[in-house]
């Protein structure tokens, strides 16, 4: 048993070999699987102040994101945070901004194929 981060994919003739660990440790493989979570250039926002990092003091994944994007895979971002739960008869919505959620909703599993029970409710900025 190992536990450690990923910090680079070894790639032989467009194949996975292996990887390199934060403590610099090999493991070399015929398969690797990554379970990323969402800390792949984590970045969490408290007000208007952005921290590199995932939940608090759980540290954010760097230099792995950027080799898949040069291997060709996609990275981007998703909203994950929960938002501030007030009582919105106490908030003066002309002076806010409105941030609309997505038509095209992305599911995290292919298999559920039922329809969104909640319609989809806006965040505001101010």
């Amino acid at each position: 048993m190992w536990q450690d981060s990923v910090n680079q994919i070894l790639v032989r003739n467009g194949r996975v070999t292996g990887v390199v660990t934060d403590m610099n440790v090999t493991f070399t493989a015929k398969c690797v699987v990554l379970t990323t979570g969402t800390f792949m250039n984590g970045l969490m926002h408290i007000g208007r102040t952005r921290l590199q990092g995932g939940r608090i003091s759980e540290p954010a994944s760097h230099g792995i994101t950027e080799q898949l994007v040069e291997l060709g895979f996609t990275a981007g971002r998703m909203k994950t945070g929960t938002p501030v739960r007030i009582d919105g008869r106490s908030i003066h919505f002309e002076e806010a901004t409105e941030q609309r959620g997505e038509d095209d909703f992305h599911k995290f599993s292919f298999l559920d194929f039922q329809p969104r029970p909640l319609k989809q409710r806006s965040c505001w900025t101010i």
